[in-house]
C-alpha cells in the first residue's frame, strides 16, 4: 500500500498548526473583550454571506423549516467549520456541542454554544465570526440505525442533514441565563468544566440554511421561516446501534486515533464554499478506511460533483479540506457530551483528490464493504472515489489541551507504516 505525500517543505500551513497547538493561548484570551456583541445586520452577514433565498413553494419551505427545527432540537451535537487562523485561511472542522433549549421544553431556534478561548475553533471565531454548523440525523442514537441499515446510508439524502451558516456573536447579558440553562440542561457535564478555561457563551446567528432530507436536491430555507417554524413531529425511535468495542486507553493516543477512524462510518468534511462567497462549509459524508478486518488509516469517500463538497474541492486551488470525527456516535462517551475532552475527537487535514490507478479497487472495497448501499447509487450521478491525503492531525482525547499527533505515530499505530514514495 502506498500513500501519496506532498513535499514537507511545501506544507507551511501544516507546520503552522502544529506550532499553534503547542503555543500558549494567552494572546487569544486577550482578544475576547474585543469580540462584538453583534456581528451581523438584518440583511447581510460578514464576508458577503447573505441570508438564504428559496425557490420552493411556500408550503415546501415551511415543511423544510419544521424538519430543520426538529433536527436542531433533537441533536445537540454537530461539527463546526471555521476559517483557520493557524492554517492560513484554510477550512477547519471540529466536533462541537450546542443547545437550542431545554430538551423537554419547546425549541427556541437559537443556537447557543459554550466554548473555551483555549479551543482552536474559538480562536478562529474570534478572528472571523463566520462559521457553519453541520448536523446529521445519524448523530441521534435513536435514529442512527435508520441511517446506517441498508438500503439506507448516512450519506443517503433520506438521512436528514442540515448545514447552518452564519455569524457568531456573544450572548447579551439579558439572554445569558436562558442560554446557560439551555446548555447545562442538555449537557450537564458542562457545569463541571474548569472555570479557569475562559468559557464564552456564544450564539450562531444563521444567514443560510441548507437542508437535505429527501431525493431531489438540497433545500435552502429562509431564516425567517426557520425561526417561525414549529419542529416537525419526531420520527419513530429505534434501538441504538451496539457500542463500538476495543477502544484503546487515552494514553495510547495513536492507537486510539486509528481506532476512532476505523470504527467510524461517517464524519463532517469542512470546505471553503464556492456558493457562499468563501464561507466555511460542512458536509456530512460517509467514508471508510478499509473493510472490517483491514484498518488502513486512509480516508476514502464516494462523492458526486453534484455535491456541494465536491464542487468546493474542485474549485479550490489547493483542494485542501478537513475531516472531523467524534466518538459520540460510537456509543462510548458515557455521561459526557461531544465537546468533553474524554470523548475523543479528531480532525484530519490535507488535500482531497480523486483516486486513480491501483488504489481505485482499494477504495471501492473499503467503501462498498462498509457502505453496501453505495454500489446501487445512480450511475448517472457520476460518483467518483476520493481520498483525503492526511498532512496534519488534530487529536484530543483527554484533559490537558490538544496535542499534535505525528503522522509517523498515526501510521505505525497498528504495527506497520505504509510505504511512502
Amino acid at each position: 500500500m502506498s500513500v501519496s505525500r506532498a513535499n514537507p517543505a511545501g506544507n507551511g500551513w501544516a507546520l503552522a498548526l502544529l506550532t499553534a497547538l503547542l503555543t500558549c493561548t494567552g494572546a487569544l484570551a486577550s482578544r475576547i473583550k474585543d469580540f462584538p456583541q453583534a456581528v451581523i445586520s438584518s440583511d447581510e452577514g460578514l464576508h458577503g454571506v447573505r441570508p438564504s433565498s428559496v425557490s420552493d413553494s411556500s408550503a415546501r419551505a415551511v415543511d423544510s423549516a419544521a424538519v430543520a427545527r426538529w433536527l436542531v432540537h433533537a441533536t445537540g451535537t454537530g461539527a463546526l467549520a471555521t476559517t483557520s487562523v493557524h492554517l492560513q485561511g484554510l477550512p477547519f472542522a471540529s466536533a462541537i456541542s450546542f443547545s437550542d433549549g431545554v430538551p423537554d421544553k419547546p425549541s427556541s431556534g437559537h443556537l447557543w454554544f459554550y466554548m473555551s478561548a483555549m479551543d482552536v475553533s474559538c480562536d478562529d471565531i474570534l478572528a472571523n465570526a463566520t462559521a457553519s454548523l453541520t448536523l446529521s440525523e445519524a448523530s441521534i442514537p435513536e435514529r442512527a440505525s435508520w441511517c446506517q441499515t441498508a438500503p439506507m446510508d448516512e450519506e443517503d439524502p433520506n438521512c436528514v442533514k442540515l448545514t447552518i451558516t452564519g455569524n457568531f456573536q456573544r450572548v447579551s447579558s439579558a439572554d445569558t441565563q436562558t442560554a446557560e440553562e439551555a446548555l447545562f440542561a442538555r449537557h450537564p457535564d458542562m457545569k463541571l468544566w474548569p472555570r479557569g478555561h475562559k468559557w464564552l457563551i456564544l450564539e450562531l446567528k444563521p444567514t443560510s440554511l441548507f437542508l437535505l432530507d429527501a431525493y431531489g436536491g438540497a433545500k435552502h430555507i429562509p431564516v425567517e421561516e426557520f425561526m417561525r417554524a414549529e419542529p416537525a413531529p419526531a420520527p419513530k425511535k429505534l434501538p441504538p446501534p451496539p457500542p463500538a468495542t476495543g477502544r484503546p486507553p487515552f494514553f495510547e493516543r495513536a492507537r486510539r486515533a486509528r481506532w476512532l477512524v476505523h470504527s467510524s462510518r461517517w464524519g463532517t468534511l469542512g470546505t471553503t464554499s464556492v456558493h457562499l462567497f468563501g464561507a466555511p462549509f460542512g458536509s456530512a459524508i460517509s467514508f471508510s478506511d478499509g473493510a472490517d478486518d483491514e484498518a488502513t488509516g486512509r480516508i476514502f469517500m464516494y462523492l458526486t460533483k453534484m455535491d456541494a463538497a465536491a464542487q468546493d474541492i474542485a474549485a479550490s486551488s489547493s483542494s485542501v479540506a478537513s475531516f472531523t470525527l467524534t466518538e459520540m456516535p460510537l456509543g462510548v462517551c458515557k455521561r459526557v457530551c461531544a465537546e468533553d475532552p474524554t470523548c475523543a475527537r479528531i480532525t484530519l487535514t490535507g488535500p482531497v483528490r480523486v483516486v486513480n490507478g491501483t488504489d481505485t479497487q482499494l477504495a471501492r472495497d473499503a467503501l462498498f464493504s462498509r457502505h453496501p448501499a453505495m454500489a446501487r447509487w445512480p450511475a448517472e450521478h457520476h460518483f467518483e472515489f476520493y481520498e483525503l491525503h492526511i498532512e496534519t492531525i488534530f487529536f484530543l482525547d483527554m484533559y490537558g489541551g490538544a496535542k499534535p499527533l505525528e503522522l509517523a505515530e498515526y501510521w505505525k499505530a497498528y504495527g506497520s507504516a505504509p510505504t511512502m514514495p
